[in-house]
């Protein structure tokens, strides 16, 4: 391996852990829809818009399913996967971050970051009814509801509590995106 592919194999790895810890470290335990709030989606947006797409993809889908492994919330495990993983893509292409002499604060950073949750809100609601309506069959039936009817139901009482997770995203995205950039922490990946 070449020096700079394993400096891109090594930050990838480091990405993932800090999207995993992250999510992990801080989490709130949300009952109602089986899964926590927690501040790992400002991570993902963070590294997707100072380090790029490849690397945000990487480590919001791997580091956010691992930590649903760990919380024991395995169940949701490949639906985070693939709508952490839609974060940092779509976080890494719409950013106009380029570098340390680049503003962290430009509209379409922050417009990332809010695309970012709307995704996550999206994404977690319609995999809430499939996971709860389809794929995991209540032992009592759907008592005098259909199976879409069941997840719709379910998957709809998520959604403050996800938009809750979102702010925080967002809010850890400034504050953390703020300080790395200042520390001119960007110039360490090239």
């Amino acid at each position: 391996m070449e020096t700079s592919n394993v400096k891109r194999v090594c930050l990838a790895g480091l990405f993932i852990a800090i999207v995993c810890v992250g999510t992990m470290f801080f989490n709130v335990r949300v009952p109602a829809t089986e899964g926590y709030i927690h501040f790992g989606d400002g991570f993902i947006i963070t590294i997707a818009v100072l380090f790029g797409k490849k690397y945000g993809v990487l480590a919001g889908s791997v580091g956010s399913a691992m930590a649903d492994i760990f919380l024991g919330s395995a169940h949701w495990a490949l639906f985070t996967l693939i709508v952490k993983g839609a974060m940092g893509f779509a976080a890494g292409s719409i950013k106009d971050y380029t570098d340390e002499n680049s503003k962290i604060f430009s509209f379409r950073n922050i417009f990332a970051a809010f695309i970012c949750e709307i995704i996550m809100v999206l994404g977690y609601f319609i995999f809430g009814v499939l996971l709860k309506g389809y794929f995991m069959t209540p032992a009592d039936g759907f008592g005098d509801l259909s199976q879409f009817e069941y997840g719709f139901t379910y998957a709809l009482s998520s959604v403050y509590a996800n938009s809750v997770q979102g702010v925080g995203g967002v809010v850890v995205f400034g504050v953390l995106g703020f300080a790395l950039h200042n520390a001119k922490i960007v110039r360490f990946a090239r």
